[in-house]
C-alpha cells in the first residue's frame, strides 16, 4: 500500500500557480489574486488553495498589481506560472510558504464561529419557549 502511495505521490501531476518570492523582503510567502465571482465560494476557493500550495486572495477586480506578500504585504505586478507538480512538490511548496499553518488557524476560527453562532441560535430557540 505504501508503494502505490508512493508512486502517486511521485508521479501524478496536479496544477500549481507558482509566485515568485517577493522582490521586496525575499520572502516565499507569496499569492495572487484572484478574481471573485461570487462572495460566497470565496473561503472555499482560499482553503482549497492552501491546501494545494498556494496563497490567494479573491477580489472584485483585478488591476495592475498581481501578486502579493504576507509578510511585509508588498503588492506588485508579478509573473504567475502555471507548473505542473506532483504531490511531492507541492508538500514542499506548503513548507515554504506556511500554508498548512494558516488552513490550520482558517480552521480553527471557521469552528469557533460556528460554535458561538450556534450559541446563539438556540439561546434565540430557547428563549422563544
Amino acid at each position: 500500500m505504501n508503494r502505490v502511495k508512493e508512486f502517486f505521490k511521485n508521479n501524478i501531476k496536479v496544477p500549481y500557480y507558482f509566485v515568485p518570492k517577493c522582490p521586496s523582503c525575499g520572502s516565499y510567502c507569496t499569492g495572487r489574486y484572484v478574481k471573485n465571482h461570487r462572495a460566497t465560494e470565496n473561503d472555499w476557493m482560499v482553503k482549497e488553495s492552501l491546501k494545494n500550495g498556494e496563497l490567494i486572495k479573491p477580489i472584485p477586480e483585478i488591476l495592475d498589481k498581481t501578486t502579493f506578500c504576507i509578510k511585509c504585504g508588498f503588492e506588485w505586478k508579478g509573473a504567475v506560472t502555471k507548473y505542473y507538480l506532483s504531490l511531492n512538490e507541492i508538500e514542499k511548496q506548503k513548507v515554504i510558504r506556511n500554508t498548512n499553518n494558516i488552513l490550520q488557524k482558517k480552521i480553527e476560527e471557521q469552528k469557533e464561529y460556528e460554535k458561538t453562532h450556534r450559541k446563539t441560535l438556540i439561546s434565540r430557540y430557547i428563549g422563544k419557549l
